[in-house]
């Protein structure tokens, strides 16, 4: 069960077998608005069409805020983006996809989002038979 932190933060259980692989908890936080919840989507989407083109359809992007309790003593701000493809897994180029949070660096400060991206590609198969179902249920039972 979730408990709320004093300054309003939600915490949660590990979520690391069921969804992302991660043996830490995720703590949900809701410090960004949806103009920057926006604006991170479509840098994310302009740093994808650049290096991929017409190759893939990307759609949902998901936009996650939560701090990671892996640090307890010094917690950072992260953002989970979920970004779902389709298209041909072999034309996902690791170079291109490795490289994508130090192009989005400067276009997140000046957003003011100092959040670090964690992004994870799923395909649209993976994320339609299993993933989607798993991430809107446990965001339902741990946001307010």
């Amino acid at each position: 069960a979730a408990r709320t932190h004093p300054v309003g933060v939600i915490y949660l259980q590990p979520i690391g077998k069921l969804i992302t692989g991660l043996t830490t908890s995720m703590i949900l936080t809701h410090d960004l608005t949806q103009e920057q919840l926006d604006r991170v989507e479509e840098i994310v989407r302009e740093d994808l069409a650049e290096g991929f083109g017409d190759k893939f359809v990307f759609d949902p992007i998901w936009v996650i805020p939560y701090i990671s309790d892996a640090f307890p003593d010094d917690p950072m701000d992260f953002m989970r983006i979920l970004i779902i493809f389709d298209g041909d897994q072999k034309n996902l180029d690791s170079s291109r996809t490795v490289g994508m949070i130090t192009r989005m660096w400067p276009k997140l400060e000046e957003a003011g989002v100092n959040h670090f991206p964690v992004r994870s590609f799923i395909s649209k198969r993976e994320w339609e038979r299993y993933a989607k179902k798993n991430w809107e249920k446990y965001l339902a039972e741990n946001r307010r």
